[in-house]
């Protein structure tokens, strides 16, 4: 406990001129540490079940993980994060930093607002599909399913002509998440709710904001769920 409350004063003399970066990376290498300076000194501006977040300068946060599974979420978001910002996927926000160990105690990705839950409808608006898709929950499972039962759909179901079924597959947003279900591993079910999509507060564009709870998360999990 000395250690940690030395390193507090080292923080709190630092954070006169900002929040001392280099030193919370090198110094704080336990979940235990790491929660106790982000509760003292940075601001909480949400809280899921594995996950805090805190502002983090302009225009970012830092996600602190509460757990296990947090861990695994806040590993996962930076692996996926380096993954497809190689291919500029449109959706997912930003991973700037992981703790310097890589084990996922904390990261700082880019400050997005949250839809609210009944904002479905306003999320597919915004992806520029509310043509054919009236909620998010509608467009995730239509993306979770293979691509030819989604050819089926829009020409048996919703009548298109074939210029636009063709169109509405090859849409940029449709593939990106298509990418993100079943090359990522990133449980479809969290991507239906709008609560996990937002708007970045840079641009405005619409992101995913939690992406890390994948079917690898998940399994590695379960067992302490069930326990």
């Amino acid at each position: 406990m000395k250690h940690i409350a030395d390193g507090l004063r080292l923080v709190a003399k630092s954070l006169k001129s900002g929040f001392p970066m280099k030193e919370f990376k090198q110094e704080y290498k336990t979940l235990h540490e790491v929660q106790e300076v982000a509760k003292a000194y940075l601001q909480e501006i949400g809280r899921g079940g594995h996950r805090a977040v805190y502002r983090f300068g302009s225009g970012k946060v830092m996600k602190v993980a509460l757990d296990d599974r947090g861990i695994g979420q806040n590993r996962a978001e930076a692996k996926v994060w380096h993954q497809l910002s190689k291919y500029e996927n449109p959706l997912v926000t930003k991973v700037f930093d992981i703790d310097i160990m890589h084990k996922g105690l904390w990261i700082t990705a880019e400050m997005v607002k949250p839809y609210g839950e009944g904002d479905g409808g306003e999320v597919v608006k915004n992806l520029g599909l509310d043509e054919y898709f009236e909620e998010i929950e509608e467009l995730v499972d239509f993306c979770n399913h293979p691509e030819k039962w989604r050819q089926t759909y829009l020409e048996s179901m919703l009548q298109l002509p074939e210029d636009v079924v063709q169109s509405v597959l090859a849409h940029p947003i449709i593939k990106a998440i298509d990418e993100i279900i079943h090359k990522h591993g990133v449980l479809y079910g969290d991507l239906q709710s709008a609560s996990h999509w937002g708007r970045t507060s840079a641009t405005g564009r619409t992101v995913i904001l939690d992406y890390g709870f994948t079917h690898e998360v998940w399994r590695a999990t379960k067992s302490v769920d069930e326990f």
